[in-house]
Parts: structure tokens; C-alpha cells; sequence
């Protein structure tokens, strides 16, 4: 404690009769906090100027960057601008391919082929950066003086890094990098391709220390982008290939046409479909024929059976189909029924006239049943014959529209065949038109992408970002040194004030002794374990 205090052991507040928990307890304050902070000021300013000092070497050692950048804009697909566009279905595949033509040109652009194929031309055109001959001005020179300071630091911190690379390259999780192959794979870290969402635009940059070299290299990188994409999409197949297999399939379409006016001649007609059409309604119609043939012999048939289950010496109805001969015997047997009414009249049944009518009538029956029987019989082979002619004919039609059918289908293949070549020649047609405008497009360089405008030297620095690198700096240095504060607060064995005291021991402090004079000598003092500077 700073003077002389007496403390007392709350022991004996026990002993007195006083209780621990009636007095208020000491918390630690704002005022504590300031005074820690105050007592180790020194060393926590020391932190904090650390953490400054270490930013601003590493933005001293860390060289300036300017990042140059220019856009790119993705088109309809040139492979596809000499496809005819017709609207509708064709449109909406033209916009389904804008993803996919933008990701086409990404790949391209990060396609490390570029950067190394423009590899010799970016080391010609990058500065040495040569700080020349130092001025004469005291001001100048000083300033030269101090790139040279910094360059020379540089150099130190890239052969530190080089020296530790050596173990582990060694053992092989490093691989060794000549210095070309370092400056390439700056190259290529430096040359950045983003892709703007919702667009069709790609935003490409370089970034290097030098801007005027930064706009240089991201242009002569896009042109070779501009030939990479003619190499990709040009069609090496010669138009001369597909001009070959035109005039064959013209001459092969030339043979089918001429094979099918022979099978149009050979069967004497204009076209297969009508004269199918007409076997097909002929045979139709022989069909009908035949059926109702065959109807009308089951009838006669029918007829035939039951007139001779009847037997001769009924009378037998008259068919509706009859012949006059037929229908006679209807007549003489009316006349004869008539006759006999009349000589019912005027004589009894067993008188002679009545015997005599009787046999007329039953020999007038057997008569129409014997002309029956001859009638459908007659009828019947006429039936017969009828139904094997048209059997016949029906046979021969068949016969020919079988043949008739084949000629066809060999007729509808060459048709197939003759409709066949016709697509592939349009095709081909197409494809040498497609060669012949890929050639004009590979001739004047024209891709699916245009450049929106050259890149040009950066005016503003791109990184780093010193006010951002301090800040952080400064924030962490902050950190730390209260952090350091606070664990020195905690790891001290020391009471500085009765509040430590109170705090420490959980009760209050009642009273404390002022500082002697300093002219007078010093008590003695008898130190309690934890407490210095306090007498018991």
C-alpha cells in the first residue's frame, strides 16, 4: 500500500460481534481500471507501436498495386450466326445457349495457355524497374536513397522466403520454381476473370505494380483470347470434303428418280397409292357379291329342304322369286278350287264330278312340287357357278394387288431413300454454307465476345489497402495491450488500495493509518501473508 495503513483482521469483527455480510461489498470500478491502466501505460504503448510499426513495414515491403481491367460482352454464338433464325422454338434455344456460350468464353480466358503462350512477349514489355542515376537535390536524393533502402529490403525478404523454401523443397511438399516459372505464375495470379451476374458480361483485370505494364499485358492477353477463340471455333473439315458428298448424293437422289419413273412405267399407272385404292374398293366389291351369292344359295337351300318335307301331294306355296311357269300352277289351282265351290252347291262330296276335281288337284299339286323341285335346283347350280366366278375373279384381283402391294412397297422405300438424300443434301448444303461464313468470320477475326473498350493505365492504386492494414493494426495492437494489462492485473501479488484489500478478503475496510513524517523512523511492520505495506 502506498503509506502506512492498518488493516484489520476480520477475524476479530467475529470476535466483537460483527457480522461479515452486514457491510457492502467492494466491486472493481472504472476509477481501478484506470489506474491499472495507467500503471503499465509504458508497456502497453510499446504493444501498440509494435503493431504499427509491423503494419507499416509490411506496407514499406508490400509494393503498390494497380489493377487494370476491361469488359468483355458475350454475343450470340458465332458458330451459330449462320443458322437461320425463324422465331418461336428457335429463339428460346438461342437464349437457353447464352449461359453456356458465357461459360464457354470463361474457360477459355482462364485457360492457362494464354498467359503462357504470351509468356516471352510480357517479359519484353515489363519495366526493370531501374531506379537509373540518383538526382542531384538533397530532397530527391533522399528520396532515392530511400527506394534504394526499400528495394534492398525487398531483396532480403525474398531471399529469406527463398531460404526457407529449401527445406521443404527438399523433402517435396515445395516444388522448385526457376525464376521464369515464378514470373509465370505471377502472371497468372495477376490475370483475373470474374463474371457479372444477371449479365452477359465477363470484367477481366491484370494487376501489377507498374500500371502502364498492368494495361499493356491485359490487352495483349485479350487478343490472344480474340485468336484462341477463332483456333477453338474454327472448322477444320475443308468445304471441299462436304461439296464432294453433295454431288454424290445429287447423283445417287438422280438414280432414285429415275428407278422410280421405271416402276411407274412397268405397271402401266400415275401413281401406286390410287391403283392400291382401287384393288382395295374392287375387291370391296366382289366381297359383297360373293356374301350375298352365298346368302341367296342358303335360302334356295333352305326352300329345296322344306318343299321336300312337304311332299308332292301338298300344296306348296309359291316363292316371291318364282317364274311365270311356277306361278301358272297358282292360277289353274285357283280356278280349280273355284270350280269345285260351285259344285258343292249342286252335288253331294261322293258324286263323280267331285272324284274326278280331286284327282285335277292333287295331280296339279304333285305337277307345281315337281316344278319347284326343278326350279331351286336350277337356281342352285346357277348360284354355284356364280359364286365360283366371283371366287375367281377375287383370287386374280388378289393376286394382282399382291403384286401390285410389293411394287408399292418397293416404290415407298425408294421414296424413303429418295427423301433421305434429300435432307442430306439440304444438310450438307447447310454445312458447306456454315464453312463458307466460318471462313469470312476466321479470316476477319470475329468472335462471340466483344470488348467493350481497350484497357488503360489505372490512375488509382488497387492495393494494398493501407487504411484498412492500420486499422486493423491498430485495433489488434489495442487488443493486446489491454490484453496484457488485464493478465498482469491478474498475476500481481501486490494490494495497491483498500479496495484490493476489500475485494480480496470480502469485507470492508474500516479504518486506515495516515503516512508518517518522514523525519520520524518507521515502525516496525509485521507482514501478513498477502498483504504488503500493512501493518496487522
Amino acid at each position: 500500500m502506498s503509506g502506512t495503513e492498518t488493516a484489520l483482521d476480520p477475524r476479530g469483527f467475529e470476535r466483537h460481534g460483527f457480522e461479515r455480510h452486514g457491510f457492502e461489498r467492494h466491486g472493481f470500478d472504472l476509477r481501478d481500471g484506470l489506474g491499472a491502466l495507467f500503471r503499465h501505460a509504458r508497456p502497453a504503448l510499446l504493444i501498440l507501436a509494435a503493431a504499427l510499426v509491423g503494419a507499416g513495414i509490411y506496407l514499406l515491403l508490400t509494393p503498390t498495386e494497380y489493377t487494370s481491367d476491361a469488359k468483355l460482352i458475350i454475343r450470340l454464338g458465332r458458330e451459330k450466326s449462320a443458322a437461320p433464325i425463324n422465331g418461336g422454338a428457335n429463339q428460346n434455344y438461342m437464349f437457353s445457349e447464352r449461359a453456356q456460350n458465357v461459360n464457354n468464353e470463361i474457360e477459355i480466358l482462364r485457360d492457362p495457355s494464354i498467359v503462357r503462350g504470351e509468356f516471352e512477349a510480357l517479359k519484353r514489355i515489363m519495366p526493370l524497374g531501374d531506379l537509373g542515376q540518383p538526382p542531384e537535390e538533397w530532397g530527391a536524393w533522399l528520396v532515392y536513397q530511400g527506394r534504394q533502402l526499400v528495394r534492398a529490403a525487398k531483396a532480403v525478404k525474398t531471399w529469406v522466403v527463398d531460404t526457407l523454401r529449401i527445406p521443404f523443397e527438399a523433402v517435396g511438399l515445395l516444388r522448385h520454381l526457376s525464376p521464369d516459372e515464378k514470373l509465370y505464375e505471377a502472371y497468372l495470379a495477376s490475370f483475373k476473370v470474374v463474371f457479372v451476374k444477371e449479365t452477359d458480361v465477363i470484367v477481366t483485370g491484370f494487376t501489377w505494380t507498374d500500371p502502364t505494364f498492368a494495361a499493356d499485358a491485359l490487352n495483349r492477353l485479350l487478343d490472344a483470347y480474340k485468336r484462341r477463340h477463332v483456333e477453338v471455333y474454327a472448322d477444320e473439315t475443308p468445304a471441299s470434303f462436304y461439296a464432294g458428298k453433295l454431288e454424290r448424293a445429287r447423283a445417287e437422289l438422280a438414280a432414285i428418280d429415275r428407278q422410280l419413273g421405271k416402276y411407274l412405267k412397268g405397271a402401266n399407272t400415275a401413281s401406286f397409292a390410287i391403283e392400291q385404292q382401287n384393288d382395295l374398293g374392287t375387291l370391296a366389291d366382289l366381297a359383297r357379291q360373293k356374301s350375298a351369292a352365298q346368302i341367296e344359295r342358303e335360302g334356295v337351300e333352305t326352300r329345296l329342304r322344306r318343299t321336300k318335307e312337304s311332299g308332292p301331294d301338298r300344296w306348296q306355296p309359291t316363292p316371291a322369286d318364282a317364274d311365270p311357269t311356277v306361278a301358272a300352277f297358282d292360277q289353274r289351282f285357283a280356278e280349280l278350287r273355284t270350280r269345285r265351290s260351285e259344285l258343292a252347291t249342286r252335288f253331294r262330296p261322293a258324286a263323280p264330278e267331285f272324284a274326278s276335281l280331286d284327282r285335277d288337284l292333287t295331280e296339279l299339286a304333285r305337277q307345281k312340287y315337281r316344278a319347284l323341285i326343278s326350279a331351286d335346283t336350277t337356281r342352285l347350280a346357277v348360284l354355284a357357278e356364280k359364286i365360283a366366278a366371283i371366287s375367281n375373279i377375287e383370287a386374280s384381283r388378289r393376286q394382282a394387288a399382291i403384286g401390285q402391294s410389293d411394287a408399292s412397297l418397293a416404290f415407298g422405300r425408294l421414296g424413303q431413300q429418295k427423301s433421305l438424300l434429300a435432307d442430306e443434301i439440304a444438310q450438307t448444303q447447310r454445312r458447306i454454307d456454315e464453312l463458307t461464313t466460318g471462313t469470312g468470320l476466321d479470316s476477319q477475326s470475329v468472335t462471340s465476345s466483344a470488348l467493350v473498350a481497350r484497357a488503360v493505365p489505372p490512375r488509382l492504386p488497387s492495393g494494398p489497402n493501407r487504411l484498412l492494414i492500420l486499422g486493423l493494426a491498430a485495433g489488434l495492437g489495442l487488443v493486446a495491450a489491454l490484453a496484457y494489462v488485464a493478465l498482469a492485473e491478474i498475476l500481481a501479488q501486490t494490494y495497491r488500495s483498500a479496495s484490493d484489500v476489500a475485494r480480496s478478503l470480502g469485507v470492508p475496510v474500516l479504518a486506515a493509518l495516515p503516512l508518517r513524517d518522514e523525519g520520524r523512523a518507521a515502525p516496525r511492520r509485521s507482514r501478513a501473508p498477502g498483504l504488503r505495506g500493512a501493518t496487522a
